[in-house]
Parts: C-alpha cells; structure tokens; sequence
C-alpha cells in the first residue's frame, strides 16, 4: 500500500503540473491486495477454473520453481524456450529439449511434476551454489535460496549498502540509490521508552508519580519479556 500511494502521489504531482489542479487519493489495503493477485486473477477470469495452490512455482511458466540439490535448495526461472535449452545443457540433460511432455511451455506446465522430478534427479548429484552461478552466468533467472543470516552476510548486500549498523541502530537499507543525493539514516528513531518521563512530565505528573507508574508497570521505560 506505501509503494502504490508513493507511486500515485508522483504521478498526481505530473498531472498537477499539466492540469493545475489537486485530486483526492483512494488507495485501500483490500485493491492493493486484489492487485497482487495476478496472474491468478485473468487466469480465472478467461478460463472459469478457480486456481490452485502451486507452492513457490509459477503458475504460468514452468520451470519457474524452487528446487532441491545436494547442498542447498535453489531457485531457477526458465521464462521461454530458449532459456529451458540453456538449462538443459547447462544440467547435461539436452534429451530433455526434445522430450514430448516438455517441448513447449504450455506442455512443461502441463507435466511440471515430471519436469521437476527430472531436473531434481540431476541437481541432487550437484552443489547448489555452483549450479546456480553457472545458470544465472548462462542467463537465467537462478540463485540459491538463502536463510535471512545469510542474507545479511552476504557480499552483495553489503557491497550495495543494504544492511545498516549505526550504533544500536539496525536495519535494512534502501533499495533507492540516487546518483547526486543518496539516502542516509540522518536521524535514529527513539529507543523504546527512551522520552517516557519526559512526556508524563509534560502532562504535569510530578517526579514521584512518574516513578510510581514506572514501579507499577504502568508506564515502561523498557520493553518486557
């Protein structure tokens, strides 16, 4: 819902430029949750068939899926045709381009169980991480799957700036680099409780009462276990 009003409000401010004059916006947590129903939405809509769950693959393309290796579970996007070839012969399994159930895209996605059982039959003999490197150096969309420690650890995020350490601050950056003013962490928010007193003294709560609602609980200067 933030990312659509921020994209609304810039395009609101273009047409202000053009018709000079404001409008009210309507942006609802339902409408954006129905927009993220795609393509599950126009694939009921043309064929009558209520979608089912396909766990992480794609409900269109196929191979478009998570799968197993002898290491770590990866993830590979093989969008069109020849993109499936590359793959095949990048797993030593070029049969597979010329196998009936798996020609076209609409006879992989027909037949998916059978694709990924065959892919996983070759990836369970391969490290996982070098097979992923060696589909996405070909072209694919392809990466092992990382816990959220390995995330944050890992050289590519660092190198793009996208975990921040200020001090006790921290947090995942912005994805929104600019070239002339890059975004920063300019000012930390508060620690929990850290203008407690402060604000019951603005209320006019003496020194005593302050610290009788603190011995009570009732007001908290520290998050509770």
């Amino acid at each position: 819902t933030g990312l659509y009003s921020a994209v609304a409000i810039l395009m609101a401010l273009a047409e202000r430029e053009k018709s000079q004059q404001g409008q009210y916006l309507d942006m609802t947590l339902y409408d954006c949750a129905v927009s993220l129903m795609h393509p599950h939405i126009p694939n009921y809509m043309y064929s009558g068939k209520v979608p089912e769950a396909t766990g992480n693959a794609h409900p269109n393309i196929s191979p478009y899926d998570t799968f197993r290796t002898k290491t770590v579970d990866i993830f590979i996007g093989a969008g069109n045709d020849r993109a499936y070839a590359k793959m095949c012969v990048e797993l030593g399994r070029e049969e597979l381009i010329t196998d009936s159930r798996f020609l076209k895209n609409i006879d992989r996605v027909t037949n998916r169980d059978d694709l990924k059982a065959e892919i996983e039959s070759s990836l369970m003999k391969i490290d996982g991480n070098e097979i992923a490197d060696r589909l996405a150096t070909a072209g694919l969309a392809a990466g092992a799957i990382y816990n959220t420690a390995q995330v944050v650890d890992n050289a590519h995020t660092k190198h793009r700036e996208m975990v921040i350490e200020d001090d006790w601050y921290k947090m995942a950056g912005t994805p929104i680099k600019f070239s002339r003013t890059p975004g920063s962490v300019r000012h930390k928010p508060p620690k929990f409780g850290q203008h407690t007193r402060e604000i019951l003294h603005e209320f006019d709560f003496s020194d005593q009462e302050v610290q009788e609602l603190l011995a009570a609980d009732t007001a908290l200067e520290k998050r509770q276990s």
